[in-house]
C-alpha cells in the first residue's frame, strides 16, 4: 500500500503548473501558480492536453465506502465532507491520456467508458 503522503505528492506532481482555482465557483475562476492554487477549495486537476487523474464526486451520505459497495478498485485518495458524508474520489492514471487533436481514439473511448460507468 502506498503511503498517503506519497499519493498526495503524486497527485500534486500531475497538476497543471498554473491551474484554475477558486474558493467559490459562483465568484469565478482564477489562474494561479500551483503552490498558490493548492490553498483554494477547488482546483483544476488535469492540464488541457491530457488526463492524468480521474476525480469523481459522490453525493451520498455513505460516500466514503461507496467504492467498496460498487466493487470498484480503491481510489488513490478520498476527500470526505464530514458534514454530509459526501466525498470525492481520485484515481491517478498510470499513463496520461492525450486529448489533443493528435490523440489516439482508442484510449479516449476507453477513458470515456470508465467515466460513464463511474
Amino acid at each position: 500500500m502506498v503511503k498517503p503522503a506519497l499519493q498526495a505528492a503524486a497527485f500534486v506532481e500531475r497538476l497543471p503548473r498554473r491551474p484554475y482555482c477558486t474558493d467559490d465557483p459562483a465568484q469565478g475562476l482564477l489562474i494561479r501558480p500551483q503552490a498558490t492554487a493548492l490553498a483554494y477549495r477547488h482546483i483544476q486537476h488535469n492540464p488541457p492536453p491530457h488526463v492524468a487523474c480521474l476525480v469523481f464526486d459522490v453525493d451520498r451520505a455513505d460516500a466514503y465506502h461507496a467504492w467498496l459497495d460498487a466493487g470498484l478498485p480503491a481510489p488513490n485518495w478520498v476527500c470526505l465532507n464530514v458534514r454530509n458524508g459526501h466525498a470525492h474520489y481520485g484515481y491517478l492514471l498510470a499513463s496520461p491520456v492525450a486529448r489533443t487533436s493528435a490523440a489516439k481514439q482508442k484510449p479516449l473511448r476507453y477513458l470515456a467508458a470508465i467515466e460513464h460507468v463511474l
